[in-house]
């Protein structure tokens, strides 16, 4: 009998992977003026991030650099769309923003006064598009 890969129908259901993106927000202008320098490098080529204190290099299956001012919308593309239209077919998705305080979550998700075009914001954008093209 052949296996079937991971994201193949498996009775009736789709089984779809945990995938790991990483946003590293750029740094703020309060810490440039204390001093601070980058800690945290993203290289979007090879999926990986590294620490300026350490040789270690950590891979993942998306990095996005936030000093890129598309690094939002390409986050959006790869990793959340795919759940969006997930969900308009009855299908579940979960985006989880994790990490320590001032570590860019709420800047990635785009849900505080002043924020980017994060996630939240394009989400609801996307489903009040789809829910007008249902009424057409």
């Amino acid at each position: 009998q052949e296996q079937q890969p991971e994201e193949q129908q498996s009775q009736g259901e789709k089984i779809m992977s945990v995938k790991v993106a990483v946003m590293v927000r750029p740094i703020l202008e309060n810490e440039l003026v204390d001093g601070n320098d980058i800690a945290i490098f993203a290289d979007e080529q090879n999926q990986s991030i590294s620490c300026a204190t350490s040789d270690h290099t950590f891979t993942y299956d998306h990095v996005y650099n936030g000093e890129d001012k598309k690094s939002e919308k390409k986050l959006y593309d790869n990793c959340v769309e795919p759940l969006v239209s997930g969900l308009l077919n009855g299908l579940n998705g979960t985006v989880l923003a994790y990490g320590q305080t001032g570590s860019g979550k709420t800047y990635t998700m785009g849900t505080s006064a002043g924020a980017t075009f994060g996630v939240v914001p394009r989400v609801v954008r996307a489903l009040f598009d789809e829910k007008d093209k249902l009424r057409e």
